[in-house]
């Protein structure tokens, strides 16, 4: 009975693994030497010749754990590579954010352009090259930040709203005004981002656009 019970542990291993895999809560170890932290970095498309000391590396190395977990399909990593080669654009993570830098690297003036729901901000990197092209050459800088971990900024509840959508336009209406589920939160954190964003590129607020698609 034994060795038919060890059998049939084995007739699925695929999915024993995949289910051994949902309650596996350790995460992978970070690199050990210098060498293995500076390769990390520069596979995820960051930058690491700033970095002097070990504890800079492994900070460094942090922010290239979220560059390549929030990265684009195979084609948007393509158009970042190309921007980045050319020298008109740098890969940065700011507060937490995986943010495609296009244009001027000491800006006069700096527009944050939001994805929307279900996008991916590279979409918009040849909108930002040809705005920085067109408007202020070497002199405007279009930030793309990446929504880390998902496809909105804040929760859409789309079942309700088409659900509001067949009970008239009052209760359309009612839905669109509301506030949605993680808004609040969400200001918080644009808040701190825009402050170091502001920091990092030298500019006061007035000199800050945000815009936005959806």
């Amino acid at each position: 009975m034994a060795s038919n019970n060890h059998k049939s542990k084995e007739l699925f291993p695929e999915t024993n693994a995949f289910f051994r895999g949902l309650f596996t809560t350790a995460k992978p170890e970070p690199p050990k030497t210098v060498r293995e932290l500076r390769r990390a970095i520069s596979a995820s498309g960051l930058r690491h010749a700033d970095c002097v000391e070990r504890s800079e590396l492994e900070k460094r190395y942090n922010d290239a754990v979220v560059a390549a977990r929030d990265a684009p399909g195979k084609e948007g990593l393509e158009i970042e590579q190309t921007l980045i080669r050319a020298g008109a654009a740098t890969l940065e993570v700011i507060d937490g954010l995986r943010c495609l830098c296009v244009g001027a690297a000491a800006p006069e003036l700096v527009v944050v352009l939001y994805h929307g729901y279900g996008a991916h901000g590279v979409e918009f990197a040849a909108l930002a090259a040809l705005l920085c092209e067109r408007l202020l050459p070497r002199r405007l800088q279009v930030v793309l930040p990446q929504c880390p971990s998902g496809e909105s900024w804040f929760e859409l509840d789309v079942t309700k709203y088409l659900y509001a959508v067949t009970m008239g336009e009052a209760a359309k209406a009612r839905v669109v005004r509301a506030t949605p589920k993680g808004v609040p939160e969400l200001r918080m954190r644009q808040r701190r981002f825009l402050e170091t964003l502001r920091s990092r590129a030298g500019v006061s607020s007035k000199q800050v656009c945000l815009a936005g698609f959806s």
